[in-house]
């Protein structure tokens, strides 16, 4: 058995699937970025909290990602700057393994 940093340590892999005819709450069919926020923020969790696993590597499915655009004079209207923006960010977003919020470099004009 190789190292658990590479595919070789992977020991056991599954999928998340939808039954056919399943739908969200909304009636709109699971879709492959459902599944993945399934296998990301209940799956995943709870099969790191089981003794002897060290990791759970997702593969596939579209990750849903935020992409949040600051204007500046808005922020300064409400007296808030960019590092008030990550926090709330941070705050709202803190799955137990997602990655650390990148930021660009902000300048003011």
């Amino acid at each position: 058995m190789g190292p658990i940093a590479t595919g070789l340590g992977e020991i056991f892999m599954y999928t998340v699937d939808a039954e056919h005819g399943a739908s969200n709450p909304d009636g709109s069919p699971y879709t492959p970025m459902d599944l993945r926020a399934v296998q990301d923020w209940i799956l995943r969790p709870q099969l790191r909290n089981v003794p002897g696993v060290t990791e759970v590597n997702t593969i596939g499915g579209y990750a849903k990602q935020f992409q949040v655009t600051p204007q500046p004079a808005r922020l300064l209207a409400y007296g808030l700057a960019f590092h008030d923006v990550l926090a709330a960010l941070g705050r709202a977003t803190t799955p137990t393994s997602a990655p650390a919020t990148s930021s660009a470099t902000a300048s003011s004009t």
